[in-house]
């Protein structure tokens, strides 16, 4: 799938109090999006998994399918499913303002470069989400507190993986790697214009969205790692919500019988 279709946020009119459920919402709608053609069940399955890098449970898809239904968002028609025609102009139009906005952002921070403004521009994209995928934090830190500057302090560790990125790109041209590494680093850490926060803000959410979902389909391999063989100690406080039933975090805490 296109990057910029993964990393496009939409507003949904299915609003759920799970974040998961927006999340797995959101990427069946671009599932769609990217195909031409209606889809099967099975084929908004086989659309998913390569984005998640996993399956996910058959039952969660189909309820979020029969939200988007009930909400209009999408149609159901001969046993398969599409978008609504306005769904698919709105976000064919938000698609192609984010394809616009990469061109004027990579032709105002990196001009002049060797390489062809394409390459650069999938560069760009791949660079932010290498960004986020180990500075998300850092990001939605400063976002939440106006004095914060994590993101800053993280500047040489930043350019190191970027320029690693960097040089695995064989489209890029040699002779760009260390300006467009150091200017990546500076658009991210110094500027500010609307089309930057407009781009960080599309693919933190995006970001944001794929951790929710890989989260609740299982532990990752660094955290099972982290917490093998660790030691779990409960507050007494545990004990008494077990004990009672109607307690809001009852189920969850039965959830240890499972665990240890």
């Amino acid at each position: 799938m296109d990057k910029t279709i993964k990393t496009l946020h939409l507003r949904l009119d299915t609003t759920s109090k799970s974040l998961t459920k927006n999340a797995i919402s959101q990427l069946i709608i671009k599932v769609l999006f990217a195909s031409n053609t209606p889809l099967t069940d099975k084929g908004i399955e086989s659309g998913l998994k390569p984005i998640l890098k996993t399956s996910i449970d058959k039952n969660r898809i189909d309820k979020s399918i029969q939200k988007l239904i009930d909400a209009r968002e999408i149609k159901y028609v001969k046993k398969k499913y599409s978008l609504t025609s306005s769904n698919r102009k709105t976000l064919r139009k938000r698609y192609d303002i984010s394809k616009q906005r990469l061109v004027r952002i990579v032709n105002k921070y990196f001009a002049p470069f060797h390489s062809s403004e394409s390459d650069m521009i999938e560069w760009f994209s791949d660079a932010t989400i290498e960004f986020f995928k180990s500075y998300s934090k850092e990001w939605v830190y400063d976002l939440s507190y106006s004095k914060s500057e994590k993101v800053k302090t993280k500047k040489e560790d930043i350019f190191k993986h970027i320029e690693r990125r960097t040089k695995s790109n064989k489209h890029i041209n040699s002779e760009d790697y260390n300006e467009i590494n150091r200017k990546f680093v500076d658009c991210i850490t110094n500027k500010k214009d609307p089309d930057l926060d407009a781009h960080l803000w599309e693919y933190g959410t995006s970001a944001f969205s794929a951790n929710l979902i890989q989260s609740s389909i299982g532990a990752d391999p660094i955290s099972i790692t982290a917490f093998s063989n660790s030691k779990c100690l409960l507050d007494t406080n545990v004990l008494m919500n077990i004990g009672l039933e109607a307690s809001e975090y009852n189920h969850a805490f039965k959830k240890f019988d499972v665990i240890f």
